[in-house]
């Protein structure tokens, strides 16, 4: 597993310091569509799932095993197959699944940055520097009590990024976040992608 991640992390920074490839155009890969969806289903309602935990967490896992044999065949070739592998991958439990996720969710926003997949990579690298113990970057990660009310939100680095980088990944800027604790950090999706400080969120 962590060899697959760093192969996965090289392969995320070469696509995006490479010139643009020449165009070849794939099919998304239809068993990705149906291990996203199954992922979805198994969580509908949470934390009220029709599944226990054990269950999820032994179906996550074969999810898993079976998107690393389709990147070992090459079966993933798509933005929209990087994004759900990549969602797959970010409901895993350890930091070899969130680093694998970030790289995965850091292809898909390469091939293509719709607001969906430039989320996810914010999204999976927070939850890859938390379980490392460190400070989020971008906010995303939220604290929530005992009935899985939202109350904050975990730690966040101050440098790493930019408010402007963070509205570009479709999230609320810093000053936002700590001011709405007990909302998404998740800018409403009607906003532009285009990220400048003349974006209406940095002018709250």
């Amino acid at each position: 597993m962590r060899c697959i991640g760093s192969l996965l992390l090289i392969l995320a920074f070469s696509v995006h310091a490479a010139d643009p490839p020449t165009k070849r155009y794939f099919p998304d890969n239809p068993r990705l569509v149906v291990l996203y969806q199954e992922d979805q289903e198994d969580r509908h309602g949470f934390p009220n799932t029709k599944r226990t935990y054990k269950e999820i967490n032994e179906r996550d896992e074969a999810r898993r095993q079976e998107i690393l044999t389709l990147l070992a065949r090459g079966k993933v070739r798509t933005a929209q197959d990087y994004f759900y592998a990549a969602v797959v991958f970010h409901h895993g439990q350890t930091n070899d699944h969130y680093r694998t996720a970030s790289s995965l969710a850091w292809i898909a926003a390469t091939l293509d940055p719709k607001r969906n997949y430039l989320y996810l990579s914010a999204s999976t690298w927070d939850r890859m520097m938390l379980k490392r113990d460190q400070p989020q970057w971008y906010g995303v990660q939220e604290k929530r009590d005992e009935h899985f009310k939202q109350i904050g939100f975990y730690a966040i680095n101050d440098t790493a990024v930019t408010d402007e980088e963070r509205v570009r990944f479709q999230i609320k800027p810093r000053a936002r976040l700590m001011a709405e604790p007990d909302q998404p950090a998740r800018w409403p999706p009607e906003v532009t992608d285009a990220a400048s400080t003349e974006h209406p969120a940095l002018k709250r």
